[in-house]
């Protein structure tokens, strides 16, 4: 058997009790990364690990604008390069700032952000978020002081940081995070704008999936116990630990599923012969049996495999002689210049002789 059922972010009582850091995330994939899998394989003695690794994307570019701001904590200070990959400022943001992120940018990169949201200068499901949180998710503040009030942090940390961060985009300092002065923006007059692009923003969600599963033999994908493999139970994709379970980047998880899939399927096809070091202990007690799955979602009928589908096959298409309607011969005239006319009376409709 090859488990390939997905990960578990939409098992939300799983998440919250495995990695309550990122039980507001909005889950990223489909009903049936339920942890079924996962589940599965852990009733009869498989192992897990890095099931607390979930990743989170934070992109707030497009438009550049946004990032050429600056992102803040709870206590007003600044953690990440804004224009890292949005993994890494999600990480940064989850794992090390209790989810918490405040863009702040002034009326000088708010325009620029609208003019860079303009049809044409970005794709549409970029621009859509960029303009929602622009007209529903900011707040403005025409002094630092009102900016502190409106973010929710001290209002001494959040002036020394945007002093910090203006003088590195005057090239006065070198930034801490390594971010260039020609990608930053001097922020020393308002107005100024927040918005909340922290785990808990209703407005700005943020996209997660897991990456942790059952631990697996790298050599076939065989699914290991506490005693070594278990026979017969191999895992795949997102059920499975994989070269992804650590750090995630766009597509890796798809590439991961394409190698796992396929070294699980050839390795359960032809059957693994292992050294007898390797190989199980022969069962001395009755068969496993898999104990009852707690907390699992309910399936609907429209996610369980047709258990026959020859019985749910559409009829092949029928020949044109079978049709219910018969193709008629086509008989009309055609009409040409200088009063001449053509007759067809053929199934195809081809123009035979001229008339006379």
């Amino acid at each position: 058997m090859v488990l390939a059922a997905g990960g578990f972010i939409y098992n939300r009582t799983m998440v919250k009790e495995i990695a309550p850091k990122y039980g507001t995330g909005m889950p990223l994939g489909t009903a049936s990364d339920n942890g079924s899998g996962i589940l599965l394989g852990q009733s009869v003695g498989g192992k897990t690990d890095l099931m607390d690794r979930i990743s989170a994307w934070r992109f707030i570019n497009p438009p550049e604008a946004f990032a050429r701001g600056m992102i803040i904590n709870q206590n007003g200070e600044r953690y990440i390069n804004e224009f890292k990959y949005g993994a890494a400022v999600g990480e940064a943001m989850v794992e090390e700032n209790d989810g918490v992120a405040i863009l702040v940018f002034n009326g000088e990169l708010k325009k620029l952000a609208r003019e860079q949201c303009k049809p044409g200068k970005a794709q549409w499901f970029q621009r859509a978020p960029a303009l929602l949180n622009l007209w529903f998710n900011s707040k403005e503040a025409k002094s630092i002081e009102e900016l502190a009030a409106a973010a929710k942090v001290p209002v001494e940390a959040l002036r020394k940081t945007l002093e910090e961060y203006n003088d590195a985009a005057d090239g006065k300092t070198t930034d801490r995070f390594d971010k260039d002065a020609d990608k930053m923006h001097a922020m020393r007059s308002g107005p100024y704008f927040a918005i909340n692009a922290g785990i808990k923003s209703k407005r700005f969600p943020l996209p997660t999936l897991t990456l942790g599963g059952l631990v697996v033999d790298e050599r076939t994908g065989q699914v290991k116990g506490e005693d070594g493999v278990i026979p017969g139970l191999y895992a795949a994709g997102r059920n499975a630990v994989g070269v992804c379970s650590r750090s995630y980047v766009s597509g890796l998880s798809i590439a991961d599923c394409v190698y796992s899939g396929r070294r699980a399927g050839r390795a359960a096809a032809r059957g693994e012969v292992y050294a007898t070091k390797d190989a199980p202990a022969p069962a001395q007690s009755p068969p496993i049996e898999a104990k009852g799955v707690e907390g699992l979602p309910v399936s609907s009928q429209a996610q369980v495999a047709d258990p026959s589908p020859e019985a749910h096959q559409r009829p092949s298409r029928r020949a044109h002689n079978e049709a219910p309607y018969p193709r008629q011969s086509l008989n009309r005239s055609i009409r040409r210049p200088g009063g001449t006319t053509r007759v067809s009376s053929s199934t195809r409709g081809r123009l035979p002789k001229r008339a006379p």
